[in-house]
């Protein structure tokens, strides 16, 4: 009797230490659950549409100049098409404005890949990608950077911590290492730039220090921009994500890239007698308006 007795003791003891141990999720760990979904989703989008705004204000001894530039962005996975009209607006102190726009279309045909460009208040210009190769290169690595953002976004995932819960999203504050970008132009990058002959290199190049090198010796101008330019700056660069609590998607992206930009500068007056612009400003946005609900681009006629 006492051997029973002892016994259920002991399992009703059990189950009440489990049930303390048992906690219901908290705010933090819903919306971590969250973010995690929504840098999973970035790998099942097929359609998007997004905005995208950069602002850059640097300054000199005598000049404040003032960059904005927008991108409207449009695109199908399969079949392959790509619309996008960049406005860009560039001002200086006490001097004129001067706007810029420029309009492109790509879309793939059973001829290859039909390329449409114009610029501010000109017509259409067409030409055409013939090659198979490079045709399927260059759409191959139009996808990369949708991995490459998964892979940065994920790889940097535990510096996200949530900042804010209002009107439907959670925002998020985190950042991005040089060593992730570093990684991201290795796997997603590197090769395509190889194929293309921008670089001249071993294709097998792993060192991270060699790769870095390469990244930032300012001679390759397309690592300036884009996401390999991230790897100028040896601080982490700073980036808030909010994501929609409804469908646990990211709804708008904003990267500061003050440091990124000083960097690049400070490289590209290296030996000049000009003194190197101070960055101001240098904050990148994305806002998502559609994904996967696009079905149709319009070719321009």
């Amino acid at each position: 009797m006492k051997k029973s007795l002892l016994f259920t003791i002991i399992i009703v003891t059990t189950l009440l230490l489990i049930s303390c141990g048992e906690k219901t999720p908290s705010q933090n760990d819903m919306a971590s659950s969250s973010l995690i979904e929504s840098i999973e989703s970035i790998l099942s989008v097929d359609s998007i549409s997004y905005v995208s705004n950069y602002e850059q204000i640097l300054t000199t001894e005598d000049d404040t100049i003032t960059t904005l530039t927008t991108s409207e962005f449009k695109r199908i996975n399969e079949p392959f098409v790509i619309w996008n009209k960049v406005q860009n607006t560039e001002s200086h102190t006490n001097e004129q404005t001067k706007e810029t726009s420029i309009e492109s279309y790509q879309e793939r045909t059973v001829n290859g890949l039909a390329l449409f460009y114009r610029g501010s208040d000109t017509e259409w210009t067409k030409s055409t990608m013939d090659d198979p190769t490079q045709v399927n290169q260059y759409i191959a690595q139009s996808k990369a950077f949708v991995k490459a953002c998964y892979f940065l976004l994920n790889t940097n995932s535990d510096s996200f911590k949530l900042i804010e819960n209002q009107d439907g999203l959670l925002k998020f504050s985190g950042n991005i290492s040089q060593f992730s970008v570093i990684e991201a132009y290795k796997k997603f990058f590197r090769e395509f730039y190889i194929d293309g002959g921008l670089i001249e290199g071993d294709k097998e190049l792993s060192n991270k220090d060699e790769l870095l090198k390469e990244i930032t010796s300012g001679e390759i101008y397309e690592l300036m921009g884009g996401i390999p330019s991230l790897a100028f700056s040896e601080k982490p660069t700073p980036i808030i994500i909010w994501v929609n609590k409804e469908n646990n998607e990211i709804s708008k992206a904003e990267i500061n890239k003050i440091d990124v930009t000083q960097a690049i500068l400070n490289k590209q007056f290296e030996g000049a007698n000009n003194k190197v612009p101070q960055v101001e400003k240098s904050i990148l946005t994305y806002d998502v308006r559609e994904i996967n609900t696009i079905y149709k681009i319009p070719m321009p006629q």
